[in-house]
């Protein structure tokens, strides 16, 4: 019985001198150690804070950019669509409108494909398919 509280106290024992083991290397880093890092740290954080600047100001401009972009394209559209719809009056039973002769944009005359199909052709290199040929039909109305 005497053996279990010695057992006991060697664990204790063991256990201290372990941590003890464990914390020295803590303890041995000095000052000096210490401030060479922080000062790596901070030589990393002004590299960084340089890169970081062009990188930003590209960004900016990029996103000025695709703003531009986005705006022109909404304008394209819109011109687009009014286009269409100032082309798009009755058409006779030739297949072009009263405005002068100029096609419909959507319904073929005297065997020819519509204008808006031709360019759909000329893009893509298929022929159109019906659901381009509704799309194209709701935007002219």
């Amino acid at each position: 019985m005497r053996r279990v509280p010695r057992l006991r106290t060697e664990n204790g024992q063991l256990r201290q001198q372990a941590r003890a083991h464990l914390g020295q290397p803590v303890e041995q880093l000095g000052n000096h150690d210490l401030v060479d890092r922080v000062n790596e740290l901070a030589e990393e954080n002004r590299r960084l804070s340089t890169a970081e600047r062009p990188a930003t100001a590209k960004y900016t401009e990029l996103q000025q950019r695709v703003a531009e972009l986005e705006d022109d394209l909404a304008a394209a559209r819109t011109s687009l669509r009014r286009m269409i719809r100032n082309e798009n009056v009755p058409s006779d039973l030739d297949g072009t409108n009263s405005g002068g002769g100029v096609p419909d944009p959507v319904r073929a005359g005297d065997g020819e494909d519509p204008p808006l199909m031709v360019l759909w052709s000329a893009l893509t290199g298929s022929a159109p398919n019906n659901a381009l040929q509704a799309v194209a039909a709701t935007l002219v109305q």
